[in-house]
C-alpha cells in the first residue's frame, strides 16, 4: 500500500528544487505485537485524584479513558487541570488524574507489564454484536460472510481515518526533509527500529520523536533526523478504539452487507457509485487525520 501525505513547501518563484515531507511507502503486519511482559486491557473503577493497580507496577500504560473520554499521558510537571490529563508513576502502578473525580467513574486501561500475557490483535466488533445491529436472524449460515464484511470495513475505516484501529506492527518509509512528518496509522505504542537510507539502525539518541520519553501522545512527529528515506517500524493501534469507531464500522459493515453483488448501489433514489456508507463518511468525519 503506498500512501502520499504530508507537509509540503511551495517555492513562489518555482525555482530549484523544494524540500518535503511525505510517507512513501506503508506496510502492515497484523500480528501479536505484544511488548515487554505483553498487552493487557484493564477495567476497573476511579474516584479522587489518584488510582494504584499492582498490575500496572513495572508497566508502560498505552491507553487510558475514563468513562469513555480518553485520556492523554503526560509528565508530572506539565499536568494542566483544564486538560484531559493523567501521569503515571510505573514504579508504585500509581496514576494521578490532572483533576479530582468525585464521583466513582468506569476506567479502561490498555497497558503492557510483566507477567500480562500477550493480546493478538482482535476484530473490535464481533458477528453477534454486528447482527444484532442490524437485525438480522439467520442462525450461523451467513456468520462467515459476515466476517469476511467486518474486517473488510474496519479495513476501509482505517483507510478513511489514516489510522491503525487493531493492534499492528507498521512499518513506513518517509520523507522527512523537513523535519516533524506525523508518523502514519498511529495511535503509536511503541517503537521497534529506526533506519537511515542504508538499512542502518538509528540508535536512541539520534533520532526524536515529539513524544520522546512520554508515552500518551498518541500522534507523534518524527523531528529528527532529516533524511529524505527513513525506515520506521513500531507498534500502532487502538486495541480499545473509540465508540464513535466502532460505530462506523457496524454502519460500514451494514452498508457492504446490503449492497452485495453486482447491482448498483441506490441512494436517495440514484444510482451512485459509492464505497463507503454516508453514515459511516459522517460519523468519522471529525476524527479524519487525512486529506
Amino acid at each position: 500500500m503506498v500512501t502520499v501525505t504530508g507537509n509540503f513547501w511551495r517555492n513562489p518563484f518555482g525555482l530549484g528544487k523544494v524540500p518535503f515531507n511525505a510517507v512513501t511507502d506503508v506496510r502492515f503486519s497484523d500480528v501479536n505485537i505484544s511488548t515487554g511482559g505483553g498487552a493487557a486491557v484493564l477495567n476497573d473503577t476511579a474516584q479522587g485524584a489518584t488510582y494504584q493497580n499492582d498490575d500496572l507496577i513495572g508497566g508502560t500504560i498505552y491507553l487510558l479513558f475514563l468513562d469513555g473520554v480518553q485520556f492523554v499521558q503526560v509528565a508530572e510537571d506539565a499536568i494542566d487541570p483544564l486538560q484531559k490529563q493523567f501521569w503515571f508513576d510505573p514504579v508504585t502502578g500509581t496514576v494521578t488524574f490532572s483533576y479530582n473525580i468525585d464521583d466513582p467513574v468506569a476506567i479502561t486501561i490498555f497497558y503492557s507489564s510483566t507477567g500480562t500475557t500477550g493480546v493478538a490483535p482482535t476484530e473490535p466488533v464481533t458477528v453477534a454484536e454486528f447482527k444484532n445491529y442490524a437485525k438480522i436472524d439467520t442462525g450461523s449460515l451467513e456468520d462467515t460472510i459476515i466476517t469476511d464484511m467486518i474486517i473488510t470495513a474496519r479495513e476501509q475505516c482505517e483507510d478513511y481515518l489514516g489510522v491503525s484501529i487493531i493492534n499492528r506492527t507498521v512499518t513506513a518509509i518517509l520523507n522527512n526533509s523537513c523535519g516533524g512528518i506525523f508518523l502514519p496509522y498511529c495511535p503509536f505504542i511503541s517503537m521497534v527500529s529506526v533506519r537511515d537510507s542504508e538499512g542502518e539502525i538509528i540508535d536512541t539518541d539520534n533520532y526524536t520523536l515529539s513524544n520522546k520519553g512520554i508515552s500518551g501522545m498518541l500522534f507523534p512527529q518524527l523531528l529528527e533526523p532529516w533524511d529524505e528515506r527513513i525506515t520506521l517500524s513500531y507498534t500502532a493501534g487502538y486495541g480499545i478504539p473509540p465508540s464513535r469507531i466502532k460505530t462506523a464500522i457496524l454502519q460500514q459493515t451494514f452498508f457492504l452487507y446490503e449492497n452485495r453483488g453486482e447491482a448498483p448501489m441506490i441512494y436517495r433514489g440514484v444510482e451512485a457509485a459509492i464505497t463507503m456508507s454516508p453514515q459511516a463518511l459522517a460519523t468519522l468525519q471529525r476524527l479524519r487525520r487525512v486529506g
